[in-house]
């Protein structure tokens, strides 16, 4: 028998419409192995006509990740797809990017597709036809939901708050609030959280009325708290089976949010970033993979802790100054041109000078970071004493009632520990 590769199947998979286009077929000529009339292969190409690998862009991965969406459930195997079952047969996966169906015509998974892609027709991205789940409308959630509904994401939101996300969505047009996450998940995809610590993301997947309780497959839980390595992995392993998840904290206070100009560090599978990606590109400049399931926390951690570590040295500094008579204008200048320049010093030097701790980021949230950071530290063996010291401070801060305060009023601790005030 000879065979053929069938380079119609061959477009990029980089959407929802790409992928209907990988199995519609539009006018071109399909080419296939055909093996009797309920058994059936085809070869899927890239675009530039070699075997896909799994992981990247529009790989084999994609290819069967997207076709879950259109009702087919995953069999895995050590941890990847390896076949699905749908209605209209199993499509197994063969090596050099051989998909086989068994037990039924090839001609109705056409269908299948077809059918499904009628309601994709003005869909931008892969987010775009169930539209996204939100979770979580505080200070920073709030804004971020914002920016995906304001980019035309159908958005169904929920939070904690009773009322809240009803009054939040009243505001901004396409979005609907609902009652549990479980109703959420009922409506959408991918999920989206975005809360304090990791309590409430395990309360939100398997709580009473839990995402998890609606069932499914297919689904991406991304969360872009900031709860620890340790919690990610667990919540991850909590997930019911068929369902992926990405750790995705952001760096950036409110304004970031609210310009959708946040630093966003990912950690989880490298497919499920690239399936996400669009919109967390709505949210933040700067996008990166980091590794394994975690690592985005790990890495968020160690930046936030620094730029704690930061905050504390610029109120010390500014103590100093003070204390000697020095023109505090000047030295904040001089120190803004030089190697004493930094970000901390930027944003955080003339909020403590007025003692306006008006909320861009909570102190208490500050302390949980730099705690989880600690904790990541000491199970590496490796002393983070800087975080250590700056940890105490943010304590006596927070017990002096600046908890809830941006976490600028750090300046408090060491003004009580100078005895004078800025």
């Amino acid at each position: 028998m000879t065979t053929r590769t069938d380079t119609s199947l061959s477009p990029r998979i980089e959407s929802r419409a790409d992928l209907l286009a990988t199995f519609s077929g539009g006018e071109k000529p399909r080419e296939r192995w055909r093996i009797g009339t309920e058994h059936e292969k085809f070869v899927y190409r890239t675009a530039d006509h070699r075997a896909p690998s799994w992981d990247e862009p529009g790989g084999i991965r994609d290819l069967l990740l997207g076709l879950t969406e259109f009702g087919w459930s995953p069999v895995e195997e050590g941890g990847k797809v390896i076949a699905l079952s749908g209605v209209d047969g199993t499509i197994s996966l063969e090596p050099a990017g051989q998909l086989e169906l068994s037990g039924a015509p090839l001609e109705n998974l056409h269908q299948t597709c077809a059918e499904a892609g009628r309601h994709l027709e003005q869909a931008k991205a892969i987010g775009d036809r169930l539209g996204l789940g939100f979770l979580g409308l505080g200070i920073m959630g709030s804004r971020m939901a914002a920016n995906l509904a304001a980019a035309g994401h159908p958005l169904t939101v929920w939070t904690r708050t009773e009322g809240k996300a009803r009054a939040w969505a009243e505001e901004h047009a396409g979005t609907e609030a609902v009652a549990t996450p479980a109703a959420v998940a009922a409506a959408a995809d991918i999920l989206i959280t975005m809360v304090v610590d990791g309590d409430q993301v395990a309360s939100i997947v398997g709580g009473q009325d839990g995402l998890a309780g609606a069932g499914g497959s297919g689904k991406l839980l991304v969360d872009m708290s900031t709860i620890g390595p340790a919690a990610a992995r667990e919540i991850a392993a909590a997930l019911p089976e068929g369902w992926r998840f990405l750790d995705a904290p952001v760096t950036g206070s409110s304004p970031a949010a609210e310009a959708g100009t946040l630093t966003i560090m990912v950690g989880g599978d490298a497919a499920d970033f690239e399936r996400v990606r669009p919109q967390l590109e709505i949210m933040g400049t700067l996008v990166l993979h980091v590794g394994a399931t975690g690592h985005g926390q790990t890495v968020k951690l160690i930046n936030n802790a620094t730029a704690a570590v930061n905050a504390g040295t610029v109120a010390q500094a500014l103590l100093v100054g003070a204390a000697t008579g020095v023109d505090l204008d000047a030295l904040v200048a001089v120190m803004g041109a030089g190697s004493g320049a930094s970000r901390m010093l930027e944003l955080k030097a003339a909020p403590m000078r007025a003692h306006d701790y008006e909320t861009l980021f909570k102190l208490e949230h500050m302390l949980k970071d730099v705690r989880l950071c600690l904790e990541e530290s000491d199970r590496a063996g490796v002393p983070f004493p800087a975080a250590a010291a700056t940890r105490e401070a943010l304590i006596a801060t927070q017990q002096r009632g600046h908890g809830a305060a941006d976490f600028a009023a750090i300046v408090e601790a060491y003004e009580g520990l100078a005895g004078r005030r800025l």
